[in-house]
């Protein structure tokens, strides 16, 4: 079982250590950690440059964005550099989950997604899957998803920069059914929630797709 962990990273070279410790234990020798730098403005190039050193035969990554293009561009740059099957999503300001790879291992016995629980300070949540109608269920780092569903509905909508991940299970729905999710009883993600950040972060994120706001957009989109 080998895995892509595709991050997008803009302006988070102060958690940058703390992410990647929370990884590299995990890795088998096939894994690999890809990431995007998404035009930030702090010192996380000199990072990155340092910290490739160190594990280059394990990091991609990639940094020829000359400008804020969001997290749904991002990620399909990941996804489509990526050399290995498994695509397990991860946020910059997270943290992977303890044997959060080993764990998750066992349950991945056909292409799907898989989605753990999530920890926030000292409370474990697990995905919210039978509200998807209404809003977004679960986010990118609680899941683990087979490459070829992602390339099958064509990955994330770039045009999309907020609930990008609402509008991609949608669209997975839509092609597979409900059948392609599944809940697995694994803590894979560990969430570090910083308020002045995240409205730093949004700030770049436009609420609304074609003049219209995200929510009602993708309500509209799939008739819910």
């Amino acid at each position: 079982m080998n895995f892509s962990i595709i991050t997008p990273i803009y302006n988070h070279a102060h958690y940058f250590d703390r992410y990647l410790m929370s990884i590299i234990k995990q890795l088998g020798p096939e894994d690999e950690i890809i990431l995007i730098d998404d035009a930030s403005t702090d010192n996380l190039k000199d990072v990155l440059e340092d910290t490739k050193k160190i594990w280059y035969k394990k990091m991609v990554v990639v940094r020829n964005i000359s400008k804020i293009s969001g997290p749904s561009y991002c990620r399909n740059l990941g996804i489509n550099i990526s050399k290995n099957n498994w695509i397990k999503f991860l946020d910059a300001d997270d943290q992977l989950a303890p044997d959060a790879l080993k764990n998750l291992s066992p349950f991945l016995s056909e292409p799907g997604v898989y989605i753990g629980w999530q920890q926030t300070g000292n409370a474990q949540y697990p995905p919210a899957l039978g509200v998807i109608d209404h809003v977004n269920p679960f986010v990118p780092s609680m899941t683990c998803i087979h490459k070829s569903i992602l390339e099958e509905v064509n990955g994330f909508d770039s045009k999309i920069y907020f609930e990008e991940d609402w509008d991609l299970w949608l669209r997975i729905r839509e092609r597979f059914t409900d059948r392609i999710f599944h809940q697995v009883n694994v803590l894979v993600d560990i969430f570090n929630d910083n308020v002045k950040e995240r409205s730093e972060r949004d700030r770049f994120r436009s609420h609304e797709v074609n003049g219209q706001d995200v929510r009602e957009y993708i309500k509209e989109k799939y008739d819910l």
